[in-house]
């Protein structure tokens, strides 16, 4: 189903210290990956808010989105007005403390 028009992303405080985390590893690995990192992570952002409900539940409203390239998922809900908030981005193997 098409939708009508983009939601607005939020990003908890939590997400933006594991985004902020993910950048300054893989840029200390090697110059431009960090880059590469947030061009797949804003890739996946569009793909959440296009299709907010086609990804699985990873814990009671809670849903995943697994990020392409890189060993990262992206926790996420849609809250009662509609707007995505985005909660964590975990690297695969980190379990999710997730509120």
């Amino acid at each position: 189903m098409a939708r009508e028009k983009d939601n607005f992303l939020l990003l908890s405080d939590d997400a933006e210290h594991d985004i902020d985390e993910a950048f300054l590893w893989y840029e200390f690995q090697s110059a431009g990956l960090g880059k590469k990192f947030i061009r797949a992570l804003e890739s996946g952002f569009i793909t959440i808010d296009l299709q907010p409900n086609a990804f699985p539940f990873a814990l009671r409203n809670i849903r995943k989105f697994v990020i392409k390239k890189f060993p990262f998922n992206v926790y996420y809900r849609i809250n009662e007005t509609g707007q995505i908030e985005i909660i964590r981005v975990l690297h695969h193997k980190r379990k999710p403390k997730l509120k």
